[in-house]
């Protein structure tokens, strides 16, 4: 199955357009070794759910977010950052392994990479990694376990996770909107505005060591391309 969840300019054999409008929805989030939980709203860790598994693929190239889960490949797109730090996310894709060619050019386009020609079959996951991730040298594969502890701060979704790769563990707290004035009322209800922001792609690819050439575009230069 594959959702498309933004309009696309024409319709192909297969694929299902999501007919439900997509909000994007403002993010910030901050990454540790170690936090403090906060003050407002958190509920005891004993609610966390359960670690999840969950693979980025990141590029040197794009900021975007590209991740395998719960056997789906999930793509968002981060579209402009305001003057505040925070970042305009927009989900686009998600879809059920194996993935068509109309899925894997919206992850290619993510990942800054030319899309498969015309004609490409299905992919499996194992696909995907064997013929598009390994012979590009600007991605890389991370797996980590997640264990998320949601709370609501000013009336503002948040969440702290703990996540792991191999045998280190890092946590992050954020929050995320579709007001960015929600976000912000939270960050400062716990002090946090003036930490930085840092989606996930950008903190794994310094986590791992790897170059990051990608840049978002500021709310003046949001009509840019990200590519």
């Amino acid at each position: 199955m594959l959702l498309v969840l933004e309009p696309a300019r024409s319709a192909a054999a297969g694929v299902a357009a999501s007919t439900t409008p997509v909000i994007p929805r403002w993010e910030w989030r901050s990454f540790a070794r170690n936090f403090a939980a906060p003050r407002a709203g958190a509920p005891a860790e004993s609610d966390a759910e359960e670690g999840e598994e969950e693979t980025y693929v990141l590029s040197t190239l794009t900021p975007h977010r590209v991740k395998i889960r719960g056997g789906r490949l999930e793509v968002k797109r981060v579209e402009r950052t305001d003057d505040s730090g925070l970042e305009l996310w927009r989900p686009v894709l998600r879809a059920e392994f194996p993935i068509g060619r109309e899925s894997l050019a919206v992850a290619c386009h993510a990942w800054g990479i030319e899309p498969p020609a015309a004609g490409t079959p299905a992919h499996s996951l194992a696909d995907l990694m064997r013929n598009v991730v390994v012979p590009h040298r600007e991605l890389r594969l991370v797996t980590l376990v997640k264990r998320r502890v949601p709370f609501t701060v000013a009336g503002c979704h948040g969440q702290r996770a703990q996540i792991t790769i191999g045998r280190h563990r890092w946590n992050t707290v954020s929050f995320d909107d579709s007001d960015p004035l929600r976000v912000r009322a939270a960050l400062r209800e716990l002090r946090l505005e003036s930490s930085a922001n840092e989606s996930y792609p950008r903190a794994l690819k310094r986590i791992l060591g790897m170059p990051d050439h990608s840049s978002v575009p500021s709310a003046a230069g949001a009509a840019r391309s990200l590519y």
